[in-house]
Formats: C-alpha cells, structure tokens, sequence
C-alpha cells in the first residue's frame, strides 16, 4: 500500500507542479445563471453578503481577542446558527491576524463549514420564498412552480482530516460539500462517502502552500472518479490562509481561479457568488451526465444510451441497467472510459449486453471554450 500512495502523491505533485493551469476566471462564467435566472440568484448572493457585512461591523466594534479566541472552537461547524456563522466567517477573515500565528490548519475545518451554511441558509430562505411565491396566482389558485427552478443546498460534511468511505488507500481528507435537497435541513451531513461527494476541500494555514493545497486535491479527486459513473468532471476549492481557489478537473488538466480573499468584500463577494451559482447550476455544468442514474437500493446505475437512424441522428434513447462493473474511471484525465455488464431495462429475458462509456472531444470545439481558456 506504501508504495502506491508514494506513487499516487509523486503523479499529484507532477500534475500540481505541470497541469495546474492558475488564474482562469473564465470557470466563474461557466456556472453563471442564464439571464433569466439572475433576477431569483442576485437577491439571494445581496441578502447573504448583507448579513455578513452587518455582522462584521458589529463584531469589528469588540475585542479581536473576545471575538477570535482559540477556546471556543468546539462550539463550532457542528450545527448551524445563523449568529455563529456570521463570527466563523468573520474569524476566516481575520486568519493572518497574530493571534493566529502557531495553530494548526484544524482551527479552520469548523469555521469554513459555518461560512458555507451560512451561504446555503440564505439560498434555502431565498429559493423557497420565490417557489412560495410563484405556486400562487393573484386570486389565490395555485399553479405549478417554475420547472427551471431547481436549486439544490450545497452542505459541508462533518468533521475534518477524515477518511471517506470509497477510498482504496489510507489518505484523509480535510472537507468535502454535498449536493442536498432544497428541503434539506441546515447541518452538516454525517455519512461521509466519495460516492455522494459534490467537491473536495483542502485547506492549508499559510497563503504560502497553495502548490501543498493542488498536490492533495489532485491526489484525492481521483477517488471521485472512481466511485461516481455519472462524473463527467469534477470541482473542488482549495483555501490558503485567507485566499480560496475554486478549481475544475477537466480531461486533459485541471483550471483553478484567481484567489477569493475572504479578507477582502471584493473576495468574500465573489466566493458567496460562486457557492449560490453552484447551487442554482444545472447538473450538467456541476459534472454530472445526465443520461446515468444511480440506483443506490440495486447498487447499479440505470443508463440511458442513445439510438440513431441511418443518418447517424439521435431519434430516440434505451434504457440499460447495470449488473456489474467491468471497469471504472479511476484516473483524473483521459477520456474516463467505463465498462459494464448490462440488461435492458424493458426486457425480461436475463439476455446480458456490454457497455463501454467514454468521453470523447466534441465536433464543435467552440462548446469547450469556457473552459479551456
């Protein structure tokens, strides 16, 4: 096992060092809201940078020691008040402060999950308040909600520096976020599993260590790979003292953003905006196909594989589903190609085909453009 997880960091220090492409602000337009949707997301990112703001002015009225002491961590990232994640996100900010100086990354595990219920609070305010709102006509009659608002919560797990369920080696991770229900209730989620994981953190005290930061986040998203079928690119955020780096895992490299200081409005602005934009973000642009549905109960996935006529066109689709796999999608980059032993799903017959899945580039090279550049 030693071996492998010394070759495994070795392929992730080469790919932080050689394959990082850095300052591609590009992948904040990528998830960015049709401009229909801005009109419900712009609200939403004004009220949670609202709240914070006012919070600041008042905690930067008190004792920096009284509001950042080191003694009362336990108190948080465990459950979600709204107060206390107002201060965590204050205390992220003031990160490079003295009063700092010496303690392990730990102290920020606990106030990173607060600032992103924080976020996730206001989004669960917002949406449902707006689906509310658009349910009921003028004379009271109610009419179906808007089909094109499906926001979900993007939610912290619980914990950090922990192994998650799926991995084949003994490397921890420092936190990851999940994709909830919008019926979901603020708290972080327990049951820590790669198969159900949105995106990888990795934090590191010291604004020096951003490479430290890649090398592990490289490392450890091949294990999203590995256990998601329907990923078809992954994200992740690093955060370096005060600065974070959102960071997209594509075929052929990975794209991380210029850094969000959460010690600056201008950078706490822009963080607020990418988290409420993910959680407003269509399953497509967030890495998912689609065409692949998990079957948790049969442990198997139900996939939907195009039919062409003569002409090469898709008219229609047949729906397999999975009885073993032959093959999974262990390596970062590459054309993620998975095997299947499979049955379709409207034939009772037990007659067994096999299914390969791969990604390749597409005719129009145009559709990569936002994100390879």
């Amino acid at each position: 096992m030693k071996e492998i997880m010394d070759e495994r960091r070795q392929e992730a220090e080469y790919i932080a060092k050689h394959a990082v492409r850095k300052d591609v602000d590009s992948l904040f337009s990528l998830v960015e809201p049709k401009k229909a949707a801005k009109s419900i997301v712009d609200p939403i990112i004004e009220a949670t940078l609202a709240t914070i703001n006012n919070g600041f002015r008042t905690l930067s009225g008190k004792p920096i020691d009284a509001v950042i002491g080191k003694d009362r961590l336990a108190e948080y990232g465990n459950s979600f008040d709204l107060d206390r994640a107002v201060e965590s996100t204050f205390r992220l900010s003031k990160l490079n402060e003295e009063l700092f100086q010496g303690v392990s990354e730990a102290v920020m595990y606990p106030l990173f999950r607060d600032f992103i219920m924080l976020v996730a609070h206001h989004v669960k305010a917002g949406a449902e308040s707006l689906i509310a709102e658009r349910s009921v006509k003028p004379k009271g009659k109610r009419k179906k909600p808007s089909a094109a608002i499906e926001p979900v919560l993007i939610l912290p797990y619980n914990g950090g520096d922990f192994k998650p369920e799926g991995s084949d080696d003994r490397t921890k991770i420092d936190g990851a976020l999940a994709l909830c229900k919008l019926s979901s209730p603020i708290e972080p989620q327990s049951s820590s599993n790669y198969k159900d994981m949105f995106a990888i953190n990795e934090l590191k005290r010291q604004e020096s260590e951003p490479l430290q930061a890649f090398t592990q986040l490289v490392e450890y998203t091949r294990n999203i790979y590995a256990n998601q079928d329907h990923r078809r690119f992954a994200w992740g955020l690093t955060m370096c003292g005060t600065k974070v780096r959102g960071c997209l895992f594509h075929h052929d490299g990975v794209r991380a953003t210029s850094a969000m200081d959460v010690a600056s409005p201008g950078g706490r602005e822009r963080l607020v905006a990418l988290l409420v934009h993910w959680s407003f973000c269509n399953f497509t642009r967030l890495g998912y196909d689609t065409n692949m549905r998990r079957l948790k109960e049969e442990n198997a996935w139900e996939i939907r594989c195009p039919d062409h006529d003569n002409d090469g066109k898709r008219n229609s689709f047949t729906s397999y589903i999975t009885t073993r796999t032959i093959l999974n999608a262990s390596s970062l980059f590459g054309r993620h190609t998975r095997c299947y032993i499979a049955r379709r799903k409207d034939d009772t017959s037990g007659t067994e085909v096999v299914l390969k899945d791969s990604w390749s580039l597409p005719r129009d090279l145009k559709k990569q453009s936002a994100i390879s550049t």
